[in-house]
């Protein structure tokens, strides 16, 4: 089988979420369409995580299996590229004949989430602005409760396919890009639905104390999606990278 992997990013700001939808505009429908209309032939291309409407991406990782492309393999991303939208770019692609899948052979997923003190017309789309005072100190100890395998039931939307809430948590740290602007990172072997709103709107509620600390080990414990917070907005999200166990090096890169 041969297959190509895609390294994309994505402004997901006019987009129904990743997966594909009946009558919605959607980052992998977009994709789909835009392979067909470069290699004349239908491929369904697979992307490591479900992002939701309004998330974006700075390193999504997705993959289609192809048995035969006239397009010389070094003008393989121009062509998808020229059939994009200037929302979505292929920024690198690599060729394969080892089976792979972009979702299923991911190890660890990172995304990012920015919020900011004060607006701004040039960040509006991708940070999100808290016009709140703020106990820094409990944002950072907050972030500390969801490191660790635990069950995010409560901190996640309902989904009818999701088969277990349980998340194994490797990172989730606040880091000062300046004054007023501030960036989560969270790293785990997966997310469920809504989960890093849910994490980032009730770390946002402790800090600004509406909230109390132990509040999150009890939201925990209990898997009661009453005791989560509002969810933080999309369009302060980002799925920004996907880890793999076996690195790319070794394939063929464009």
């Amino acid at each position: 089988m041969n297959t190509i992997i895609m390294c994309v990013e994505y402004d997901g700001t006019n987009y129904s979420g990743w997966q594909v939808q009946s009558k919605q505009k959607t980052i992998q429908g977009t994709l789909n369409y835009a392979v067909k209309k470069a290699f004349n032939r239908d491929y369904n291309v697979v992307g490591a995580g479900r992002t939701d409407a309004g998330v974006h991406s700075s390193g999504q990782i997705c993959h289609f299996n192809y048995d035969e492309i006239k397009v010389p393999r070094h003008k393989i991303r121009l062509a998808i590229n020229q059939k994009l939208p200037l929302d979505i770019r292929v920024k690198r692609i690599w060729f394969t004949d080892l089976e792979f899948h972009s979702r299923f052979d991911a190890d660890l997923r990172e995304y990012r989430y920015r919020f900011s003190r004060h607006t701004s017309v040039f960040n509006r789309r991708f940070t999100t602005f808290i016009p709140y005072q703020l106990d820094i100190n409990l944002l950072y100890e907050s972030a500390k409760l969801f490191v660790g395998r635990h069950n995010f039931f409560s901190f996640s939307k309902n989904h009818s396919q999701i088969p277990d809430y349980y998340c194994d948590v490797k990172k989730c740290e606040w880091t000062m890009e300046n004054e007023k602007c501030y960036e989560l990172s969270i790293i785990a072997d997966r997310f469920v639905y809504g989960m890093v709103r849910g994490l980032v709107g009730t770390m946002i509620d402790v800090a600004r104390n509406k909230r109390e600390l132990n509040s999150i080990i009890t939201a925990l414990e209990r898997q009661d999606r009453t005791l989560c917070s509002s969810l933080a907005p999309s369009y302060g999200l980002d799925l920004y990278r996907i880890y793999y166990k076996s690195p790319f090096d070794c394939l063929t890169i464009r």
